[in-house]
């Protein structure tokens, strides 16, 4: 594992993650970038029941470095019904250097633009999907957030109606990639560092959480936030032996008062459980949700149904390999799990919220993300996880050999699921800038006429 690791540290413009680099404290906080937002009374806006159009797909790069290697890129496929290019890519949208790891990216406030992140490379791309979104563009790319925030790793993508967007920080620059990491706002229309979220990376995480951070979930009407764990981008990015998740990830998630922008709770799931994705339930006032632990193949819900305002997290399902994503359909009936470790979608019955049942298992090839449509009938799915995990030997069986979108329809009256198309869009030779050759597909969002309300990721 340490070669991997080692790769990884010296991959892309991480090379520029000077120790001495500035930190946050450095930084005049330009509150003139969007006033400052209160997360327990976010404006109203209209939510469409849109059916989705377009997909933009973030992809990594397969190729290794070298005269053949082109840029990751953000991939657009037509899914209109009747269209005479329904499944196809219609559109490639290239950064702007090698390296960078597109993962996880989001739209701003007015979703006239895209907030795109990349783990290694540091960068944020702001690409304009107004003018025309079946050809989106970047706009501009903001290389120093890093330096700026003294965070590193940039992450979840949450649009802000202040002009800005919270995103979640892996780590921290100071301490090597290590902790801790943060929130931070970025203003949504150039990818600037405006000002952190919570404390600065230069806290003390030992006596003002967060020690980790990884994904964030927001429930405005109970002035509530979860932060989730995963791992110190030190110890995980260049791999992980999943069979001793101790040596890396982490254990800890917490609760955070999101008006005061302060974690309340700080809660010990179990050593390497690694807890990544943010869900609360979207009934309304309900303070349930769940997160899944890849580490121990589990999910987990929280509630706090005294309403004393201390949560309780409670193990609810167990043996689901190494679950990498959730989703939730719109009237919180259903939870969707991917076990990207051995390549199962499960549909899980959340009605009783602390007692789940598995109603459907469908086998989809290392199955990771996951984009549910808005009348919660059609379910997209990527399979790759991180460039260094994919390829990881030390990780279970045998890894992806393979790259694609896959459709799943769902019955969301009684229950189960169909695979459509095996995959829906393959990506195992794509147009690149470069050629041809595999694409590591991730992220998935729907176009801008899908609306989506406050806090969505």
């Amino acid at each position: 594992m340490a070669s991997r690791r080692s790769n990884f540290l010296v991959r892309g413009a991480l090379l520029a993650l000077t120790l001495g680099a500035c930190t946050s404290a450095d930084v005049n906080l330009d509150e003139a970038e969007g006033s400052r937002f209160d997360p327990t009374s976010p404006p109203s806006r209209p939510v469409t029941r849109a059916q989705e159009k377009l997909l933009y797909v973030a992809a990594v790069e397969k190729t290794a470095a070298g005269a053949n290697a082109s840029p990751d890129a953000v991939f657009t496929v037509d899914v209109e019904p009747g269209s005479p290019t329904y499944g196809k890519i219609i559109h490639r949208t290239d950064m702007t250097v090698l390296g960078d790891e597109l993962h996880h990216f989001g739209y701003n406030w007015e979703n006239t633009r895209l907030i795109v992140n990349s783990l290694f490379s540091q960068r944020v791309h702001i690409l304009d999907v107004k003018t025309d979104p079946r050809h989106p563009k970047v706009e501009t790319v903001n290389s120093s957030l890093h330096t700026d925030s003294g965070y590193v790793v940039p992450h979840t993508v949450i649009a802000l109606p202040n002009g800005n967007a919270l995103v979640t920080m892996i780590g921290g620059l100071a301490s090597g990639l290590g902790a801790p990491g943060g929130l931070i706002e970025i203003n949504a229309a150039t990818g600037k560092y405006v000002r952190p979220f919570g404390g600065d990376a230069t806290r003390d995480y030992n006596a003002t959480g967060p020690k980790y951070m990884y994904d964030v979930g927001i429930k405005p009407e109970l002035n509530r936030m979860i932060t989730t764990t995963f791992g110190l981008p030190k110890d995980i990015a260049g791999g992980i032996d999943i069979t001793n998740p101790t040596l890396g990830l982490g254990n800890e998630v917490c609760v955070w008062d999101a008006q005061s922008r302060r974690v309340i709770q700080r809660v010990n799931l179990g050593a390497g459980t690694g807890a990544l994705e943010a869900r609360w339930t979207n009934t309304y006032g309900e303070p349930v949700g769940y997160t899944n632990t890849p580490g121990t193949g589990a999910i987990w819900a929280w509630e706090d149904f005294d309403g004393d305002g201390v949560y309780a997290f409670h193990q609810v399902l167990t043996g689901l390999g190494i679950p990498t994503d959730l989703v939730m359909t719109s009237d919180s009936k259903y939870l969707y799990a991917a076990d990207w470790g051995q390549g199962r979608v499960f549909q899980i019955n959340i009605q009783d919220r602390l007692h789940p049942r598995i109603t459907a298992t469908l086998n989809v090839p290392h199955a990771q993300m996951m984009r549910l449509s808005q009348d919660d009938s059609r379910l997209y799915v990527t399979n790759s996880l991180l460039s260094t995990w994919d390829d990881d030997t030390d990780i279970g069986s045998a890894r992806n050999t393979s790259y694609g979108i896959f459709l799943i329809k769902n019955n969301h009256a009684s229950g189960g699921m169909t695979l459509v198309g095996n995959p829906l869009v393959n990506f195992d030779s794509v147009q690149k800038a470069t050629g041809t050759g595999p694409m590591r597909p991730h992220q998935i969002f729907f176009d801008p006429g899908v609306v989506n309300p406050f806090g969505f990721h």
